[in-house]
């Protein structure tokens, strides 16, 4: 077998349910643990730094807690359904401490408040809706009689009348704007061609004489010569140039057409000054007539005011009443539904203790196998024939070895404990091999029975008998006993020696030369192997 970290279902690969248990022994709650591989390995397991100190770690309290929960489940004290049963007890329990938290939480406050019961809120309710139903349809004939007072007004007409008005004089602005904007355009073109016109005039008669003897670009002299009437620069047919009285004429036309369209750009200036006159003059009248409608509105609906008021006002009470109705309501089906949940949770409750009374007494049997198991350690420890030795047995509650009224930590002496620890793991491996009903692996490993003994006869003799009652165990095996019914089972202990008349045991032995493990560090190191040994023999 490997000892190490182990998967969860190394319990499972053993034989052994996976079981969960309360974490607390004393309280039940909902908060659960498992029992691990672990758990279960402390039983098969007794290492030498606990074989004087206590049995399974029963001095620490969550372990012991651990500790008493394995022992019930490998001897089959506790099965699956009394776990699952207690699991649920602890759940219920749990809840219902909730519950009563919340109702004792809601209660108080329900009683400083007042809270009516629930036919009582029935009436409330039936009367506060009729009330609000009345106030509305009060309200909205108020309403209702205050538009149709605001509505008989000519004002009104008269005003729908001006806004159109308004309407289409910024329409016309628009257009004249539009229209003015097109002059303008009109206007800057005619002065571009009254720029180049003016040019025209001045440039014919002072460059048409001009013949260029020379290239303006790379500036030698022009040899080339094109027949016919051809520029000389550029070898195309020249152009007639226009006269003088040709441009003039051109320059009077576009002047005149200048001055038709500044008297256009004027015009068209003075409609919009006149449309934005005519535009404020109608906002004025609009704004005269929002103030005589206002006017009249006021002077017709203040009659409903005061009453529409008033009746808002009552419709708000109303409505807020009902509203804490409403939350009262809630408050009741809250209380309710908690005292349900506390009254199903109690039936639960009563019916889990009936589940787990008749699954214990069913399971009361089971108790005599710690009386089996007892037997066999006391059997164990008198085989042993120690002199101190006057009762033992292993205590039903604890499930702790007791000797002469003692529990391991009360004995004397570091041997004394050794050999009672030793007797209660022997014994449950014998418990298992013999065939009784348990979960317990026929396996078992014990570090250093004999590490507590001291050297005087009577412990030294003991440590003898341990290994004379093994010896007896290997033949029982090898003679093929009744009492192992064929089962077979493995133990090992480890010891610094074995007692020379020790014969028919599978013996394995280390040494420096062989070592359980090779490539050891330190394992050539002389002053290291000294220092351990000296440290053995203060432990021995």
């Amino acid at each position: 077998m490997t000892v190490g970290p182990q998967s969860r279902s190394s319990c499972w690969s053993l034989g052994i349910p996976r079981v969960q248990v309360p974490r607390s022994a004393q309280a039940l709650t909902d908060e659960l643990t498992r029992i691990s591989f672990n758990d279960v390995f402390s039983y098969l397991y007794l290492d030498q730094d606990e074989i004087a100190r206590s049995t399974i770690h029963h001095l620490e309290g969550y372990r012991d807690i651990k500790r008493r929960q394995t022992f019930e489940l490998l001897y089959g004290i506790m099965d699956t359904d009394i776990a699952r049963i207690k699991r649920e007890v602890a759940t219920v329990a749990a809840a219902r401490e909730r519950l009563d938290a919340d109702i004792n939480a809601i209660r108080p406050f329900l009683e400083r408040s007042g809270q009516p019961t629930e036919h009582e809120l029935d009436l409330r309710d039936t009367s506060l809706t009729s009330q609000i139903a009345v106030a509305e349809r009060e309200l909205a004939l108020l309403r209702r009689g205050a538009r149709g007072s605001a509505q008989a007004s000519e004002a009104k007409s008269r005003l729908v009348a001006l806004e159109a008005e308004i309407g289409r004089a910024r329409q016309r602005l628009t257009a004249a704007r539009l229209e003015a904007d097109g002059y303008r355009r009109v206007r800057a073109q005619l002065g571009q061609d009254l720029s180049r016109a003016v040019k025209a005039i001045v440039a014919t008669p002072v460059f048409a004489g001009f013949e260029f003897e020379q290239c303006p670009r790379c500036l030698q002299p022009l040899t080339i010569d094109h027949p016919g009437a051809a520029c000389r620069l550029c070898g195309q047919p020249d152009q007639q140039s226009p006269d003088v009285a040709a441009l003039q004429s051109e320059r009077d036309r576009i002047e005149a057409q200048m001055r038709e369209t500044d008297e256009l750009i004027a015009d068209a200036g003075a409609s919009e000054r006149a449309l934005d006159t005519e535009i404020e003059t109608l906002e004025a009248q609009v704004a005269a007539t929002r103030e005589q409608i206002d006017r009249e509105t006021r002077e017709a609906v203040s009659p409903y005011v005061d009453q529409m008021a008033s009746l808002s006002a009552r419709l708000g009470e109303l409505r807020g009443a009902h509203a804490a109705l409403e939350a009262s309501r809630r408050y009741l089906a809250e209380m309710d539904r908690l005292q349900s949940e506390r009254e199903a949770l109690r039936t639960r409750a009563a019916e889990l203790e009936h589940e787990l009374d008749a699954a214990e007494d069913a399971q009361s049997l089971a108790l005599e196998r710690v009386g089996d198991l007892s037997e066999i350690f006391a059997s164990i420890l008198d085989e042993l024939q120690l002199p101190w030795l006057r009762e033992a047995h292993i205590d039903v509650a604890s499930y702790l070895p007791i000797v002469n009224g003692e529990r391991l930590e009360g004995l004397s002496s570091g041997s004394m404990k050794a050999l009672v620890n030793t007797a209660y793991f022997l014994a449950g491996l014998t418990y298992a091999i013999r065939g009784y009903p348990t979960l317990m692996p026929r396996f078992q490993m014990i570090d250093s029975p004999r590490v507590h003994h001291g050297a005087n006869v009577t412990d030294r003799q003991a440590g003898e008998r341990i290994y004379r009652w093994l010896m007896r165990l290997q033949q029982a095996l090898n003679d093929e006993a009744a009492f192992l019914g064929g089962r077979g089972f493995q133990l090992i202990i480890a010891d610094n020696d074995v007692p020379s008349f020790v014969r028919g045991l599978h013996t394995k032995r280390f040494s420096r030369e062989e070592p359980l493990l090779l490539d050891v560090p330190g394992l050539d190191d002389e002053e290291l192997l000294e220092q351990l040994g000296r440290d053995d023999d203060r432990d021995d």
